[in-house]
């Protein structure tokens, strides 16, 4: 199980790398590996299935999410990708169920799951220093007049890696407090180390965030110890701060660099203006004032809040069943100079489009399912209940600043749905 969590971290990974041969490989093998996530995870669950349960009411919230999907075909604006999108996050829900059925009571088999995430997640940092090495280009995406240099390592961008990195924070975390062998601990708090380091160089405020707040709660949950608790805590408060504010300090360039175009661009006719070269339709909106200053700051959103408000306003078109799952790229319009993207970077806005408020309502109880049984966990002592939260608190986070939480080919997707439902495994601890 461990290996085939790692090799399929990695390859989501590669499926979202703008190097091509990375992407030739990963494209395809991601859903290879999902496949091959099931069949481990089914077999693993049957091994234990005398000592395993899951929570009932966490299951069918989940499962009526993917119900609510698959139906959203029926009234989709892409009728066919909206039912394909079901079914692939039917399959994570199915994943995610059976490995918490798996390791339900049994910290020291979570903990090798856990173990094959980080090592997929580290495998995926190495890759991307390796880019570095190799394609400077590749792997550092070039400051503009709107934001300075990142680094985007094997990611198609700078927030993708970063993304993938922040929900794996808590988990490493959990790994460090927990081991109780020194070589363990040393072994894990380097990967712990690498994965920090390799957010804050992607500048990603988004990431930080995520990463801080669940490793905060795991800080606050597993040590025994209030002096402990308090002490980790401060450490996890110094190290984000610290990130944030090393992320604010590269500048934007004075002058955008210039960029081939794939398509030629049409000349003008005679006697008219094309617009389009000097302002594009998809940044017309919010074009910066001369001499206004775009040093990005902790307060910086990237325009998202703009984005935010137009993709509100197109979900309210549709408010009650939305445009039908796995649409959001469909319907929404980039129309804004400081954001670039094709989803408004918000899974919570992201839903309303997609699902509208029975999507959101739906999503709701499946959150409140796993806060419920999370407080019975925390009151028996249970362990796996600190890194359950943690990384749930840090995908909900994460979710904010990006639309990922129900596209399953998306890297961070897999590790947070695994991770939290973690909170759904049910029996007394036993090893």
């Amino acid at each position: 199980m461990q290996i085939t969590a790692a090799l399929a971290v990695f390859l989501f990974e590669c499926g979202s790398s703008s190097v091509h041969a990375l992407l030739a490989i990963g494209h395809p093998g991601r859903w290879v590996a999902l496949v091959l996530l099931l069949v481990a995870s089914a077999w693993w669950a049957w091994a234990g299935r005398a000592a395993a349960s899951i929570d009932l009411t966490v299951a069918a919230s989940a499962v009526s999410l993917v119900a609510l999907a698959a139906v959203s075909s029926a009234w989709s604006v892409d009728p066919r990708l909206s039912f394909e999108r079901a079914v692939t996050l039917g399959v994570l829900v199915l994943v995610a169920l059976l490995v918490a059925q798996a390791v339900a009571g049994r910290p020291s088999a979570a903990a090798q799951v856990l173990a094959g995430l980080i090592a997929g997640c580290v495998l995926v940092a190495i890759g991307g220093l390796v880019v570095l090495a190799a394609s400077h280009s590749d792997a550092v995406e070039v400051a503009t007049t709107n934001l300075p240099p990142r680094f985007k390592g094997m990611g198609q961008d700078p927030n993708t890696s970063s993304l993938l990195f922040g929900m794996a924070v808590p988990v490493a975390a959990w790994l460090v407090v927990s081991a109780r062998k020194v070589a363990r601990r040393v072994a894990f708090g380097v990967a712990l180390a690498l994965l920090v380091g390799s957010i804050v160089a992607s500048g990603s405020h988004g990431a930080v965030l995520a990463g801080a707040v669940g490793a905060g709660v795991v800080a606050i949950l597993l040590p025994k110890r209030a002096r402990s608790r308090i002490a980790l805590a401060l450490v996890v408060a110094a190290v984000a701060g610290g990130g944030l504010w090393i992320e604010t300090l590269p500048r934007p360039s004075a002058t955008n660099p210039v960029v081939a175009n794939a398509v030629p661009v049409p000349p003008a006719k005679p006697g008219y203006v094309d617009a389009q070269v000097n302002t594009p339709l998809d940044g017309e909106l919010g074009i910066p004032l001369p001499g206004q200053s775009l040093r990005r700051n902790l307060a910086t959103s990237s325009g998202r809040t703009q984005a935010w408000d137009g993709a509100i306003h197109q979900a309210a078109q549709r408010p009650i069943a939305g445009y039908g799952f796995g649409t959001e790229s469909n319907v929404f319009v980039d129309r804004w100079s400081t954001f670039s993207g094709s989803l408004p970077e918000n899974s919570y806005i992201g839903i309303a489009l997609q699902l509208g408020v029975a999507g959101l309502v739906v999503f709701a109880v499946m959150l409140a399912s796993l806060g419920r049984t999370s407080v019975t966990r925390v009151r028996r002592g249970d362990p796996l209940v600190a890194v359950g939260l943690g990384v749930l608190a840090a995908g909900l986070v994460a979710a904010v600043f990006q639309s990922y939480i129900y596209s399953v080919g998306d890297v961070a997707t897999l590790t947070v749905w695994i991770g939290a439902f973690l909170l759904a495994s049910r029996g007394p601890a036993h090893d």
